[in-house]
């Protein structure tokens, strides 16, 4: 049990989703989707921080607070900066994808 629910949790669709979502929030200027999009990506923050890399570690103890910040940017009608917000998880999200792309070619 225990397992499937760290797939769960772990899984692509579920950081895909958490990123489109949080997207969608800021586009949409609705806060409560950057509060689901920071519940969903909890699980790759808590795989980023057990990472030995020293930029992933402290990067998956910020990404659900970044996107808590972007959700207050969006409540206060700043856009631009909830996009800055969650400018990281984008950018962590894309290299891992490039990252699993290149070893399976």
């Amino acid at each position: 049990m225990g397992w499937y629910l760290v797939k769960l949790l772990l899984n692509w669709p579920v950081i895909i989703a958490s990123l489109l979502i949080g997207a969608a929030g800021i586009i949409r200027r609705r806060a409560y989707a950057l509060i689901l999009a920071a519940l969903l990506v909890f699980g790759f923050a808590w795989y980023l921080t057990a990472s030995p890399h020293p930029v992933f570690k402290p990067a998956g103890y910020l990404l659900p607070v970044l996107l808590l910040c972007a959700a207050f940017s969006v409540h206060q009608r700043k856009v631009w900066l909830a996009w800055l917000f969650l400018l990281p998880q984008a950018v962590i999200t894309i290299y891992f994808l490039v990252i699993i792309a290149a070893e399976n070619i």
